[in-house]
């Protein structure tokens, strides 16, 4: 695992939300459907688009406790924006501020992902870091889009990620 700790720019997304349980693939399903509704929400506004190469997933660190309950999810689906102004009022607004995060590539299928997060976790653990749980602090996945969209593949057809994980940390 090439995990590393990184501090990060500010960043301002514009996001839609993807609800539903990791079964059936229901929330990957909807993950995928806030993506199309963000890309169309976009369209006119591509010049506010910072990368057009990167695609984001953020969930809260913070209130964990209710996440995950009878299996809901819900994550934040988005791209970095230069500025909110101009955006349709169903695009929700979320600014992540300058900070500090552990972080590793995510490559492979599944398995590797869900492998990852817990190594990551552990590395952080043992490099001394603090997994920063206090209101405002996001779990970040930076999506590479080229050369192929994660997000246009259907949830159950998945078969591999790319994509850097980063855990803020205190």
């Amino acid at each position: 695992m090439e995990a590393t700790v990184v501090a990060k720019d500010q960043l301002q997304l514009a996001v839609l939300r993807a609800e539903g349980a990791h079964a059936d693939f229901q929330l990957g399903k909807d993950v995928r459907r806030a993506w199309q509704e963000l890309q169309a929400a976009l369209a006119d506004n591509k010049s506010l688009i910072v990368n057009d190469s990167i695609g984001y997933v953020i969930y809260p660190q913070w209130g964990l406790e209710g996440q995950g309950k009878g299996d809901n999810h819900t994550l934040w689906v988005g791209m970095q924006v230069k500025s909110f102004d101009g955006l349709p009022e169903q695009v929700e607004q979320v600014v992540i501020p300058s900070r500090r995060y552990v972080a590793a590539p995510c490559v492979g299928g599944k398995e590797e992902m869900y492998r990852m997060y817990g190594e990551l976790r552990e590395w952080a653990i043992r490099q001394g870091c603090t997994i920063d749980n206090s209101e405002g602090a996001w779990t970040v996945e930076a999506n590479r889009l080229k050369p192929v969209n994660p997000f246009e593949i259907p949830a159950e057809g998945i078969e591999a990620f790319d994509f850097d994980i980063l855990y803020a940390i205190k």
